[in-house]
């Protein structure tokens, strides 16, 4: 157990000190011990600390007994990382503003992240895409990856759903601390997820309620921990821009799945598009952006058991040959719009993909 814990408890407790800042206070003092001693002047050695934030805090750490909130805290199923220990993830050491700490339920400890995507997108996201988003995940079972999103409503609920689905591990991110999980009605998916082996993560201390501000600030984290970002159905104000543009920031993987125009949930996706995001369109792209292997057409076969009527009629369709999309509509009879849902649950699947032109082909 870490020999300064207490000290790690105390800061973290302390109101206004985010998990960003222990990080600059472990860098100056290399020691929390000796951080939490030292006099207001040794403080101001700190540039990124204000003097009046200094002296707030040396007036909170009056009313902290250490020794009782490490008692509290250990007595708690709850588990803790920081910075100068061994076993924190390295893919976070050197992202910007870099968590000092992280509280966590589940096997976190020793994870491998060689093979993290996250998912993020609009909490009040269409049906297609809460569909589109657990068939995406579906088509990537083989590959063993870890899903990780921010467990809001939406496209984040859809991405765990997927990935318990799919029997993929998944991580939640959260907004706040463990005394206050949000939302509350998806405590039920967050329980679904620990015993699926999955994890709950937070830089916040558990008494910390989830306020708004607390959300973006965690998602340098969400995309951190990622290999890549992908975005799916986001306005131009989502909070999954801000995932997009850390992503960028951290020299990630950006990909954005396509959506219909109409829709003023894809706004967003189809800006970030223009400016050079990854299109994905099947479960397939994704493998190819972030060069990782996986037997597709072994789920393609598995998938294709599982075809509704109007899905295996547009399969028939294009068992011979590749054809546009207006001759696949005169011929099943379908109206265009209805047609490309229908497309692109197959591609999702794996079991068609898109050519030049809009001309599909059977996989």
């Amino acid at each position: 157990m870490n020999k300064e814990l207490k000290y790690w408890l105390g800061f973290s407790k302390l109101e206004g000190v985010g998990s960003a800042s222990l990080f600059d206070i472990y860098q100056h003092f290399q020691s929390m011990k000796t951080a939490w001693i030292a006099s207001v002047l040794d403080w101001q050695e700190i540039k990124q600390l204000r003097y009046t934030t200094i002296c707030d805090f040396k007036e909170k750490q009056k009313q902290i007994d250490l020794d009782k909130l490490e008692e509290d805290f250990l007595s708690k199923d709850i588990g803790i990382i920081t910075i100068e220990d061994e076993g924190y993830p390295d893919i976070l050491r050197n992202i910007a503003n870099t968590p000092g700490i992280l509280y966590y339920k589940g096997n976190f400890i020793g994870k491998n992240f060689e093979k993290t995507i996250a998912i993020v997108g609009s909490r009040k996201c269409s049906s297609e895409a809460f569909e589109n988003t657990k068939g995406l995940i579906k088509g990537l079972k083989l590959s063993k990856a870890i899903i990780i999103s921010g467990g809001a409503y939406g496209i984040d609920t859809a991405a765990h759903i997927g990935a318990l689905e799919a029997g993929l591990e998944t991580i939640v991110v959260l907004g706040g601390g463990f005394d206050y999980l949000y939302p509350k009605q998806n405590i039920g998916l967050f329980d679904k997820i620990l015993e699926n082996g999955g994890i709950l993560l937070s830089e916040y201390f558990p008494s910390t309620k989830p306020d708004i501000y607390r959300f973006p600030q965690r998602n340098r984290i969400i995309s951190g921990l990622s290999q890549g970002t992908l975005v799916i159905e986001a306005n131009l104000k989502s909070g999954a821009l801000i995932t997009a543009k850390l992503c960028l920031e951290q020299g990630k993987e950006l990909m954005c799945m396509p959506g219909i125009p109409t829709n003023p949930n894809t706004q967003g996706t189809h800006k970030l598009l223009k400016e050079g995001a990854s299109l994905v369109t099947n479960s397939q792209d994704i493998l190819d952006y972030l060069g990782w292997e996986s037997d597709i057409k072994l789920n393609a076969e598995e998938s294709n058991t599982e075809l509704n009527e109007q899905e295996k009629k547009i399969c028939e369709i294009l068992e011979l040959e590749a054809q546009n999309i207006e001759s696949i509509a005169q011929k099943a009879k379908i109206n265009i719009n209805e047609l490309m849902i229908i497309l692109t649950m197959l591609e999702l699947k794996g079991i068609i993909k898109q050519l030049a032109g809009e001309i599909y082909m059977k996989v």
